[in-house]
């Protein structure tokens, strides 16, 4: 018997998303460059009244670029808000967005995401893997175990393709990017909260009082409740499926 999307979602911790994004060529830009040529790195953070601000370091992914709140994004946040609303049944919040671009080397370490994240996608908006044939560079998704050779998933994505995953649950990731010099991917990440969870209280616009506006403006008191909401969760996940030796990502997995 066919389950539905939102059964499936509850289940796995995660969703495939075909064509998510419609078009997304409108979306799709290569790397952006500096006036010699040289592409960017660092965070770049979208302010309102057209103020940018910089960090020359991307901590969680060093040498990728990252950009928080990039107005080209802004309809796109609301929009698959509807479609995740629609799939899932669910009310959402939105909280923040970003995209990223990745760089030939660069690996996603295997992690979970803070309580703004509770219902999030990810969709490739394009690559360049130079040529590489039979490539991809998907997400994996696995089990709250972090040791190498555990199980996990890895789910390709053409640009247009997302998943829907549980932030705040479901252990996601990037093994290293494995293509010829010059190869890049973008990616745009759109977090959610379910209004009537335990984070939405708290989370709204990632407890700011609009999008758009400085981390400076979060409220401090919702994110502190939102973190002990999160702690004291006893629905965390630390399961995952069942999964075949073959869709186990690491070299030295263990027999089955």
């Amino acid at each position: 018997m066919e389950i539905s999307s939102r059964e499936k979602f509850d289940r796995d911790g995660y969703l495939f998303v075909s064509n998510a994004v419609v078009d997304p060529i409108n979306l799709y830009c290569p790397p952006p460059v500096d006036n010699e040529g040289q592409r960017l790195t660092g965070i770049q953070k979208y302010l309102k009244h057209n103020k940018i601000e910089y960090t020359p370091v991307e901590e969680q992914v060093g040498g990728a670029l990252a950009r928080y709140n990039h107005p080209s994004y802004a309809p796109l946040h609301y929009i698959i808000k509807k479609l995740i609303q629609n799939i899932l049944q669910i009310d959402l919040f939105p909280t923040y967005y970003y995209d990223r671009f990745y760089y030939v080397g660069q690996e996603l370490k295997r992690h979970k995401d803070r309580p703004s994240c509770e219902v999030s996608i990810t969709c490739c908006l394009g690559y360049d893997y130079k040529g590489k044939e039979d490539y991809n560079w998907g997400m994996f998704v696995g089990s709250e175990d972090g040791k190498r050779g555990t199980k996990g998933k890895m789910i390709p994505m053409e640009p247009g393709d997302g998943v829907i995953y549980r932030g705040c649950e479901v252990e996601h990731w990037r093994e290293a990017f494995d293509a010829p010099e010059g190869a890049w991917q973008t990616q745009v990440f759109l977090h959610y909260v379910d209004k009537n969870g335990p984070y939405g209280d708290f989370c709204k616009f990632d407890s700011r009082p609009a999008l758009g506006l400085p981390h400076t403006t979060k409220d401090m008191e919702k994110v502190k409740a939102a973190n002990e909401a999160d702690a004291n969760l006893e629905s965390k996940r630390d399961t995952f499926p069942e999964l075949n030796k073959e869709e186990v990502p690491y070299e030295n997995r263990e027999k089955k």
